[in-house]
């Protein structure tokens, strides 16, 4: 007559297989549970990256005519020209809260010439620093905020591709887009 029950040997191996298992189930949860924020973080920039770009997106399209960079010409600003008349500058100033020794970021921000003549001065032109006092500014309004890059690219008079990186916290969000301007600035 056949005994019924297992030997030790066979218990042994079913304990160790079980035991393989439920270390292989315990790493894959514990680097689940550390990837989580990482993944969080990520969704978290590209939510912004993406908010940011449609935010200067419709600000570059409110303009009529791109006045620097010039066609084929790649620059850090970008300076327009709106139905109004008015001459508007889009550049980045570093944003000293969110900076740190190590890692700059920056700030992107509008300004608009307060004059309607639609007429930059050569020194305003050349000039890469813009500031109220070099340009006559009247108002001045940010953009977006935690910019690690910006560069504009005139791909006609009246077309501008732009290439955005933002930085929050450890991840980083870049974006290309061509803008073509509206007729008429959108009015």
């Amino acid at each position: 007559m056949k005994s019924r029950g297992f030997t030790v040997v066979e218990l042994i191996v079913v304990i160790g297989i079980i035991s393989i298992v439920f270390a292989a189930g315990w790493l894959y949860f514990r680097q689940l549970g550390h990837s989580q924020p990482k993944l969080l973080d990520r969704l978290l920039v590209n939510q912004e990256g993406i908010r940011s770009a449609n935010i200067l997106i419709e600000h570059v399209r409110e303009c009529l005519e791109v006045i620097k960079p010039e066609v084929g010409e790649t620059t850090p600003y970008l300076v327009t020209r709106n139905a109004l008349n008015e001459i508007n500058v889009i550049y980045c100033q570093e944003d000293k809260a969110s900076s740190d020794d190590e890692n700059k970021v920056y700030q992107l921000v509008a300004v608009s010439t307060d004059d309607k003549s639609g007429v930059l001065s050569d020194q305003a032109k050349n000039e890469l620093v813009f500031s109220r006092r070099n340009m006559g500014m009247q108002t001045e309004k940010v953009l977006i905020r935690l910019v690690k890059r910006v560069t504009f690219t005139a791909t006609n008079p009246n077309q501008v591709k732009f290439n955005l990186v933002l930085q929050q916290g450890t991840g980083q969000f870049a974006y290309v887009s061509q803008v073509r301007l509206l007729p008429y600035g959108g009015l």
